[in-house]
């Protein structure tokens, strides 16, 4: 499934395979359920920075 978009707030638990490609904001891209979360711990310090 390629060129799909989902908005929404982070997902607390669902199955992510290892060679799926996910694009966050049209521009960072990750792939699999670790670089989901590794994007999502990035995103949440810069929130917290952001004092959001």
């Amino acid at each position: 499934m390629d060129n799909i978009k989902i908005y929404m707030s982070r997902p607390t638990l669902f199955d992510i395979p290892d060679d799926a490609k996910i694009r966050f904001n049209d521009s960072d891209i990750v792939t699999g359920g670790r670089g989901y979360n590794a994007w999502w711990s990035k995103e949440y310090q810069r929130r917290e920075a952001d004092d959001l």
